[in-house]
């Protein structure tokens, strides 16, 4: 991420905004100002940074009417599922994970994140206790002592589940965030290979090819020719429009940015 990006994020989410400049500042306005001429100057792109870094769901509306009306699809097209492939794009941008990428992401999230490693680890310190219980069991000599095994295998069978629910609701939730890669942490990297989970990534891309099997997938019938004219390039046009757009806006941010530094 670039110097311009950081700051462009800071700004927002501090309330009283402030950028040090020697031992000078520069005021809540001057920022306001330069945020302000950035909006002007590169509306896309600035509403591309916006929504990427800082999950603005109104930059997002704004994003979604310029490139609808922008986007010409051809008259062989349905309007629903024209936007949809708009959407998608648009939500793929920001690294929004569709379901099926989501279901992936669970099941990865489950396996690799740290509050996996710590379940998996009460979870084995429960079984091992169960077992121990249940040759205690085996060994009661009254039915007082049985009964008293058996409440215990239940309590720990309990925690089993209710430890598993944890981190199946920890999963999902994590999964449901962005479609950075849990195996490796966003790298793309394990032990100096690639990883196997993101095929080197760092996150789970979501890729033309990868588009159309999440539409057949959903029952959606689509010929050949439909995709590969105009579908196929609706999704990557809109993807290209709003790299280019947000790496001009970061671009132009860094700029202002030196300009008012060196003012």
């Amino acid at each position: 991420m670039s110097r311009g990006l950081e700051l462009f994020i800071r700004m927002h989410l501090e309330k009283t905004p402030s950028m040090q400049r020697g031992r000078q500042t520069l005021t809540g306005d001057v920022i306001l100002g330069v945020l302000g001429k950035l909006q002007r100057e590169h509306p896309l792109g600035s509403d591309a940074i916006m929504w990427r870094w800082l999950d603005d769901a109104q930059a997002r509306e704004r994003i979604e009417q310029r490139l609808l009306n922008k986007l010409k699809l051809g008259e062989t097209v349905r309007k629903d599922l024209g936007k949809y492939i708009v959407l998608t794009a648009i939500d793929a941008f920001h690294g929004t994970p569709t379901p099926s990428q989501a279901r992936k992401l669970k099941t990865l999230w489950k396996a690799h994140s740290e509050q996996a490693k710590r379940s998996k680890r009460l979870i084995r310190g429960y079984k091992l206790s169960i077992a121990k219980v249940e040759k205690q069991e085996l060994a009661a000599t009254s039915e007082f002592r049985q009964k008293h095994y058996q409440g215990e295998i239940s309590r720990l069978n309990g925690l089993v589940e209710a430890e598993r629910a944890r981190l199946d609701t920890y999963a999902e939730k994590q999964a449901s965030k962005s479609t950075k890669c849990p195996k490796c942490a966003g790298t793309g990297q394990v032990k100096m290979n690639a990883c196997g989970a993101c095929e080197g990534h760092g996150a789970l891309w979501l890729t033309a090819d990868g588009l159309k099997k999440v539409l057949r997938s959903n029952g959606m019938r689509l010929s050949e020719k439909l995709w590969r004219d105009e579908l196929e390039p609706a999704f990557t046009q809109t993807l290209w429009w709003l790299d280019v757009a947000h790496d001009e806006a970061a671009h132009a941010l860094s700029k202002y940015l030196m300009g008012e530094k060196a003012a």
